[in-house]
């Protein structure tokens, strides 16, 4: 992955036109508010340290974010405010020993294997598969039975497929991981990017080893000032979290979390901008599969957040064909076996970038694919 991205460094570095499919950075103007708030807070000297749960009142918003879009009844102090990914490394580090059993569906986000290996876990795949819609089915709970891990890793809405599970799996996940006494971190950071308004939330859920992990990066185009959080109705995870984050990176910016808050405050307004950004990936998504009528054939039309989790034709090794695509058609994707063992065949392209990198990139892409279709 490195050496693709840093191939496209040096073809751009040589004055030529690099595809960029490879990251999930939304080329969305952010919403100009929390911009323009986020200055103001920074005016008015919020550059100090701040609280390592993050302060208050922005937590409040948060909840109050939660509480309405999935009726839910959590409080700011259910909620810790830090770089999503970090919360990754932060719950496994926090909930499991060396050495123990942490279960991930796979194909997952590549930060849940990296961090789960940096840790010394060992690490249980339960692959899905695209004849599914890459939706887990009853041998998982067999698998849990079995292997009793002591923490699970869902992500739905799915990145890198797109695929989003139903109520009844997750509900029915929780009650696996209550009888093994796992340990579960729901990811739902693109829950709010749902094509279909049929996304289910696990923030509900009365399970007390049970934690909800989401951010605001994707929904609202600003990755870069890292604001994610986690929520647990459990008191002592919360405070394990607390601590964890004092001794690492102790706290966001303040000025940051002042331009969420105020921008959170008009739920209404931000009713109408998730709505508006829903229809634009939708429509975009739409317009990739119209403009290139052969993608229907090669991969599952995406439920969810902005990604096409393409397989490859005769065991292809998807990081050879990345590096063949960088050098011959200027294009960066991701390889699958970032994604979890069992895709190293497949490769992975995002939509949310500029829209002359999205289509004439994926167009390119699937003529390399076609054509190794005819070999």
């Amino acid at each position: 992955m490195f050496a693709i991205l840093d191939r496209a460094l040096n073809i751009e570095r040589g004055g030529q036109k690099v595809f960029h499919l490879e990251l999930g950075d939304p080329a969305l103007p952010a919403q100009e508010k929390i911009i323009n708030e986020t200055i103001e807070g920074l005016r008015g000297g919020a550059w100090h340290y701040g609280s390592s749960a993050g302060n208050l009142d922005f937590r409040n918003s948060l909840a109050n974010f939660n509480n309405f879009f999935f009726d839910s009844k959590i409080v700011g102090e259910n909620i810790v405010v830090a770089p999503a990914n970090f919360f990754i490394t932060a719950f496994l580090s926090l909930v499991c020993d060396k050495g123990d059993r942490v279960l991930l569906i796979t194909p997952c986000f590549p930060t849940y294997i990296a961090s789960a290996s940096m840790l010394g876990l060992e690490i249980v795949e339960y692959a899905t598969g695209p004849e599914n819609g890459y939706i887990p089915k009853e041998p998982i709970f067999d698998l849990i039975k079995k292997v009793k891990p002591k923490a699970i890793i869902v992500n739905s809405a799915n990145n890198p497929t797109g695929a989003l599970y139903s109520e009844g799996f997750l509900e029915d996940l929780v009650i696996a991981a209550k009888n093994a006494g796992s340990w579960v971190l729901s990811d739902e950071t693109y829950g709010l990017i749902s094509y279909d308004n049929k996304y289910y939330s696990l923030i509900n859920s009365d399970y007390d080893k049970l934690v909800v992990l989401s951010s605001l990066s994707k929904i609202f185009s600003i990755p870069g000032l890292r604001v994610g959080y986690c929520i647990s109705r459990s008191s002592i995870f919360i405070g394990w979290l607390v601590k964890y984050l004092s001794t690492t990176i102790s706290c966001i910016p303040p000025f940051i979390q002042v331009g969420c808050t105020e921008y959170l405050s008009d739920l209404k307004g931000v009713s109408n901008d998730i709505q508006a950004v829903n229809i634009l990936y939708a429509k975009r998504c739409n317009f990739i599969f119209d403009e290139i009528p052969s993608l229907s054939h090669l991969v599952l039309r995406p439920k969810s957040a902005f990604y096409l989790f393409l397989p490859l034709p005769n065991h292809i090794d998807g990081k050879i064909f990345s590096v063949d695509l960088i050098n011959s058609s200027h294009v960066a994707v991701t390889p699958g076996v970032s994604f979890g063992n069992d895709f190293k065949s497949y490769v992975r392209a995002t939509f949310c970038g500029a829209d002359e990198d999205v289509i004439e990139g994926i167009k390119r892409v699937s003529s390399a694919i076609l054509n190794l279709k005819k070999l």
